[in-house]
């Protein structure tokens, strides 16, 4: 398999990337499309499906392309993957919700490889953020063991409408997948966070669902407050969670396999807490100060134990990192961005996100927050 990506603002800088790209014979069969809300979709997919290459697309909180980040602009991934050995699943959200449909999109691809790999993508997350429901789904067909990758559709942080689209389809309320035969192209990834916890657990004493109530029997949200030391807290809600959220995260232990972080949404007229991932009463949680830069090293040496350990050469990667890492570092997370690209030195794409899938180091599939997921592809 040969990969190359591209990039630009425009559809003219598209067009004249892809004739570019394709100038010495190279003919793609799969293009993985990430772009800022504020682009063309519709533009950038007709250009693509002229030239018959099937597309994977979502909108994001900015783009990743090789060494680089940026918002506002366009980055590509093209494969001359045979088609074959791959299938683009997309199906809108429905009465279900997002169990059912992943479900639907698992079931899907049994008949068509024995050992199927997904590469996801969803959106709507902010018409419901328990996102977690998609890998009940996932994991209802092929186990907990089930080989998904990806991140939710982002909105360049307008917390508003969230897209993805393929050929002819464009959704703010869907699932999607690249099904992928394992046994002809090889992928490994890695969700790494690297936060470092602080302090003792406390105990979630009340909760439904993804939706906290209580934390060692006090309300959530003056309970966090006091350890961020914010005594004098905005009155909008999205200002207090932002400066809630820039000041102290939540990281949830597992009994097996290594903690997750998870982000709080205020509801502060009920009272609670919800989080896009379950938040069972009688678990433990730890809380996280802002990190420091040492933690985009230990990422990129986890990503180099990946490639030592399991992925040696890569045809391709894929980076899905959350949007919340760009926000805590800045311009620095580049320097994660620059360090994984150059473990294979392969062609890399990818965007920053709302909500990451993955399998935790040491445990299952689960949805993230605050991580970066790392995918290599490799034909056999």
């Amino acid at each position: 398999m040969k990969a190359k990506t591209i990039s630009g603002r425009l559809t003219e800088d598209i067009r004249i990337a892809l004739n570019g790209a394709m100038s010495d014979g190279f003919k793609p069969t799969l293009a993985l499309v990430f772009l800022s809300i504020q682009i063309d979709r519709e533009a950038i997919c007709d250009l693509l499906d002229k030239e018959g290459v099937q597309i994977f697309g979502a909108t994001t909180d900015g783009e990743i392309i090789d060494t680089e980040i940026d918002t506002n602009s366009i980055s590509i991934m093209l494969m001359d993957l045979n088609p074959d050995y791959f299938r683009i699943i997309f199906e809108e959200v429905g009465q279900g919700g997002y169990s059912e449909v992943a479900k639907s999109v698992s079931e899907k691809s049994l008949g068509l490889y024995e050992k199927p790999a997904f590469i996801f993508t969803g959106s709507g997350i902010w018409k419901d953020p328990y996102i977690e429901k998609f890998t009940d789904g996932f994991k209802s067909v092929f186990g907990k063991d089930a080989i998904v990758f990806g991140g939710m559709a982002g909105d360049g942080f307008s917390l508003s409408d969230t897209y993805i689209f393929t050929n002819k389809k464009d959704s703010p309320r869907a699932a999607m997948v690249i099904a992928i035969d394992n046994s002809k192209v090889e992928i490994n990834g890695i969700a790494t966070c690297e936060w470092k916890a602080i302090g003792t657990p406390k105990t979630i004493t009340k909760s439904i669902e993804n939706k906290v109530y209580g934390i060692d029997g006090e309300p959530p949200l003056e309970l966090l407050l006091r350890y961020a030391g914010i005594t004098n807290p905005p009155e909008n809600t999205t200002d207090l969670m932002v400066e809630l959220n820039q000041s102290l995260q939540i990281q949830l232990q597992r009994d097996k396999g290594d903690p997750i972080m998870r982000v709080a949404i205020i509801n502060r007229e009920e009272g609670y807490f919800y989080f896009i991932g379950s938040m069972p009463e009688g678990s433990k949680i730890k809380f996280c100060l802002l990190p420091d830069l040492n933690i985009l090293d230990d990422s990129i040496r986890a990503v180099q134990d990946l490639k030592k350990n399991k992925m040696t050469e890569a045809d391709a990667v894929l980076l899905f990192a959350c949007a919340g890492r760009l926000t805590a570092f800045g311009p620095e997370i580049k320097r994660e961005v620059r360090g994984i690209q150059k473990i294979w030195n392969a062609p890399m794409a990818g965007f920053f996100c709302q909500g990451e899938f993955g399998k935790a180091s040491g445990g299952e599939l689960e949805v993230h927050n605050l991580t970066s997921i790392c995918v290599a592809f490799k034909e056999i």
